[in-house]
């Protein structure tokens, strides 16, 4: 009897430590304040705010992009409380938000296959019509006579009616074509677009550690692969003895399934990947 009385007490406690534990789980809010772009890759730097209960808690930054350097992530911490780990994973469940312009060529693309649809039920309207007057020649009875005046009106009806159903096939012909050319010119923006069938998302795992109930706030930042800008330029002369004007153009690109919208931008011509230490030259000596 003791050893059921000490199962159940022993299996109190290790349900309650979970339960504890999974209430100390908590996903934190974070929005990105500031973008370097180097001509390859971006460094991204967010900031987040939270409230922290004592004891050791796992907060959980999600919506983060999937292509990032693990070895760049870097947390600070402000508040009463300290980091024990940054840990790193993927969220297969939670996928990237849309780009917008995906989401409104997508609905572009509906709308037409919508009015292709119609179209086609028109142009078929129209086809079984002129089968119908094809087929339809004989006017009056087998024993009886037509007047000319009703074959001549019979015929000139036939005739209008016929060509009226004809331009219309035409017409709609003319408009399922240029419907069609509409969207596959979208399927090969949307597949541009869509580069990548890898939807997941990253998120950054930071479990703290702090004495007492307090609020806290974040600093994170980490570099992204799928960035970079590349320079074009403008040449502007009013004539051949005026100077030249000369503009320099960054490009940036991206498609880190983040979204830069509103976010201050830098742009660096430097090399994160070098490293920092300046490297040791050693002297050559020459002798004749």
């Amino acid at each position: 009897m003791k050893r059921n009385i000490s199962l159940c007490l022993l299996s109190i406690i290790v349900f309650g430590q979970m339960a504890l534990a999974q209430n100390k789980k908590q996903t934190v809010s974070s929005k990105i304040e500031k973008v370097t772009v180097f001509t390859s890759g971006a460094q991204v730097s967010r900031k987040a705010k939270t409230n922290l209960v004592a004891g050791k808690s796992e907060l959980v930054f999600s919506g983060i992009s999937p292509n990032i350097d693990v070895q760049s992530i870097q947390v600070k911490g402000f508040g009463n409380f300290t980091i024990l780990s940054v840990i790193h994973q993927r969220n297969y469940l939670n996928e990237q938000k849309r780009r917008e312009e995906i989401t409104v060529l997508e609905n572009q693309k509906e709308s037409l296959k919508t009015k292709l649809r119609v179209e086609r039920s028109m142009f078929s309207v129209f086809k079984n019509e002129e089968t119908m007057l094809t087929k339809n020649q004989s006017i009056g009875g087998s024993n009886t006579g037509v007047k000319t005046a009703d074959l001549k009106e019979a015929v000139d009806f036939q005739r209008n009616r016929l060509s009226e159903v004809l331009m219309k096939q035409i017409e709609y012909e003319r408009n399922i074509q240029k419907i069609d050319s509409s969207i596959r010119m979208l399927d090969y923006q949307l597949k541009a677009l869509n580069q990548t069938n890898d939807y997941a998302t990253s998120e950054v795992l930071v479990t703290v550690s702090a004495k007492e109930q307090g609020a806290a706030s974040f600093d994170l930042s980490y570099f992204v692969k799928n960035a970079g800008w590349y320079a074009t330029y403008d040449l502007r002369v009013k004539d051949i003895s005026s100077p030249i004007d000369l503009s320099l153009k960054a490009n940036v690109y991206q498609s880190s399934g983040e979204d830069w919208k509103d976010v201050k931008m830098t742009i660096s011509n430097g090399d994160p990947t070098e490293s920092g230490v300046a490297p040791s030259l050693k002297p050559w000596y020459l002798y004749f």
